[in-house]
């Protein structure tokens, strides 16, 4: 019988993760179609990396330095990237994914899907571009894959796989849009990646705890450690690890016990081999002035640093194993329906916060609307209050005291009136204007008073007292008499209705004043209140179009979560697929007669490894369930 192969165990090896890499690509064309540009069809030599911490720790710059950067070129790349930002403020301002380009050129998958070149100043423009976006409030857009031109790179420090790092904008930033923007994409782009550097400041390892992260994606990161990694940054500049590096000639594994010991001090209880995941670096300007340095420590530095980052970038490349990019996708629609659950808990919490508002602002609506009525009633009372008195005013001021005597009256039905009736007449004259004076006092409550002295009928009356007889002998004397007491008693009259008006403008223009005051007060305090019912009516308003808004946002990210569940499912039956396919041409080679025996023991093998192989795919996904 001849037989049809003569393969070995070795040439089976080389096709044993040949159903694995086809799959892995058939995942990046539904998941990151971004990362097929300018590839020259070597997809499974590139290596995904993201950048996930807090701003303002030198993310861009470690990215600069796993890329390989020269030295010499680093300020001015990285003053390109930041687009005209100045140091010391958030650099990033939406999420980047760097990689090497082609050429001597910049490239942008948003611009003609990579094809169109840019120079300098024209990347500087789509830098600062992509900022104002991100500040002016615009929340809806995707990254964008930065080509970095190659004369940047040293090419000393090349390598046969090539990086393609995803830059954040860093966690916990003053701008509200800016943090929903890193929250959104951090959850959709860590399914596709390779490795996640969660990168913080060496001292500041808060940022590891599980509020920190941000994320509830992130909590469970110590189970998959294939694809974790901690990066801290200002590792040799900080005074504490500066003072170790030198009095103890701290190595790295040393350094790295260290740090983990000062990481379980905030009570996450890591076993002691995270320990290996932990790559402290410094990078950016600060390296640059360590470095320029000729002393021991300065040479411990580089050393230390040199080794650390062989380290880290060893990982990164043993990442591109394509069983362990396949353990992600297999466990991708359990991580979608994580990040579902972690969309539809953030919807309802917001959902419920923002109802909350509501209820507490109709509750001040209203209070306010029962305030606005309590002060209008109480400003009609006031204005009542104000007519009233204006009445009594204007009624007491027609008060006269010619209206309630009038001598020639009095006297006229006394033909020839003797001395005494005319003194008798004066007299009543005077008590008559006494007592209405008390009565117009008491009526209108004013403060009880003395008459004031009549003087004019007083000075009759004591002329008629210095008479010597009682008759009047001629008559003309009497009428002279009788007209004097008549116009004593017309200016006494008019002295008395002078005083008494003045005494009620005074009393009432008192009262009237503080009528008013109060009115004027009532009516700023109406208008305050109107204002402030007006504008709690706009924030409901505005918090009823933001809850809209929400609901519109959640169903739209919903929408593309279960779009992207449905794919992943579909990817996992590739998975499967190609698996039982690779299975399937095994039994048939094993059942084969045409193969020798030995061909025969290596596709056993192979099958063997196949099962293998899968069971450390499907691993992810049960220890994510575990940690669940």
């Amino acid at each position: 019988m001849k037989l049809t192969s003569e393969k070995s165990w070795a040439d089976l090896s080389q096709e044993r993760y040949r159903w694995a890499e086809k799959s892995f690509v058939d995942f990046l064309q539904k998941f990151d179609a971004q990362r097929l540009i300018q590839t020259t069809n070597n997809a499974s030599r590139q290596v995904s990396v993201i950048l996930y911490g807090p701003a303002q720790v030198g993310k861009t710059s470690l990215i600069l330095t796993l890329l390989g950067i020269r030295d010499d070129r680093f300020t001015e790349l990285n003053t390109l990237l930041r687009g005209e930002q100045d140091l010391g403020t958030m650099s990033t301002a939406r999420t980047y994914r760097y990689r090497m380009a082609k050429d001597d050129f910049w490239y942008f998958s948003h611009r003609e899907n990579g094809a169109t070149r840019f120079n300098d100043e024209e990347a500087k423009a789509i830098f600062a571009s992509f900022r104002q976006q991100v500040e002016q409030g615009v929340r809806e857009f995707d990254s964008v894959d930065v080509f970095l031109p190659r004369r940047f790179f040293d090419p000393q420090q090349q390598r046969s796989a090539q990086l393609l790092i995803r830059d954040l904008p860093g966690t916990h930033s003053t701008n509200a849009n800016e943090q929903y923007y890193v929250s959104k994409l951090a959850s959709r782009y860590l399914a596709s990646a390779d490795v996640v550097l969660l990168t913080g400041k060496a001292d500041s390892l808060a940022f590891l705890k599980p509020e920190e992260l941000d994320n509830a994606l992130l909590n469970d990161w110590h189970w998959q450690r294939h694809r974790y990694k901690i990066v801290l940054t200002r590792a040799y500049s900080d005074a504490t690890l500066q003072r170790l590096i030198k009095q103890k000639r701290f190595d790295k594994k040393a350094m790295r016990t260290f740090l983990l010991e000062q990481i379980n001090t905030m009570e996450l209880g890591l076993p002691e081999s995270i320990s290996e995941l932990i790559y402290p670096v410094e990078c950016g300007h600060t390296w640059l002035a360590i470095s320029a340095g000729n002393d021991d420590f300065a040479r411990q530095c580089r050393d230390l640093r040199r080794d650390v980052l062989q380290d880290l970038l060893d990982s990164l490349h043993h990442a591109t194993n394509p069983l362990s990019r396949l353990r992600t996708g297999y466990a991708l629609p359990y991580i979608i329906q994580q990040q579902i659950e972690v969309e539809k808990d953030h919807y309802e919490k917001e959902k419920a916060s923002l109802r909350q508002q509501l209820l507490n602002l109709e509750e001040y609506v209203d209070m306010y609307e029962k305030r606005v009525g309590r002060n209008n009633a109480n400003l009609q009372n006031l204005k009542a209050k104000q007519q009233a008195l204006m009445h009594k005013r204007d009624d007491a001021l027609s008060k006269d005291f010619h209206e309630y005597l009038s001598a020639s009256s009095m006297i006229a039905h006394y033909v020839s009136p003797s001395l005494n009736v005319l003194k008798s007449q004066v007299h009543e004259y005077r008590q008559t204007y006494s007592k209405l004076w008390s009565d117009l006092l008491e009526t209108y409550q004013l403060p009880l008073e003395r008459v004031p002295e009549m003087v004019n009928l007083d000075r009759v009356l004591t002329r008629l007292n210095g008479y010597w007889f009682d008759t009047y002998f001629l008559d003309k004397t009497r009428r002279e008499d009788q007209h004097e007491i008549h116009e004593a008693c017309r200016k006494d009259a008019n002295c008395l209705t002078a005083l008494f008006h003045g005494r009620i403008k005074v009393k009432f223009d008192a009262e009237a004043h503080a009528l008013n005051k109060n009115i004027v007060k009532n009516e700023r305090t109406a208008r305050r209140l109107v204002h402030i019912v007006t504008q709690l009516l706009k924030k409901m308003a505005h918090m009823q179009s933001q809850l809209v808004q929400l609901k519109q946002e959640f169903y739209v990210a919903l929408t593309d979560y279960s779009q992207r569940h449905r794919e992943s499912k579909k990817f996992l039956n590739v998975i499967l697929l190609a698996k039982n396919n690779r299975a399937q041409e095994i039994a048939r080679n094993i059942k084969s007669p045409d193969i020798s025996r030995s061909e025969r023991l290596a596709w056993l093998l192979m099958y063997k490894a196949l099962s293998n192989d899968f069971d450390y795919v499907k691993s992810l996904d049960e220890e994510s369930i575990k940690v669940e």
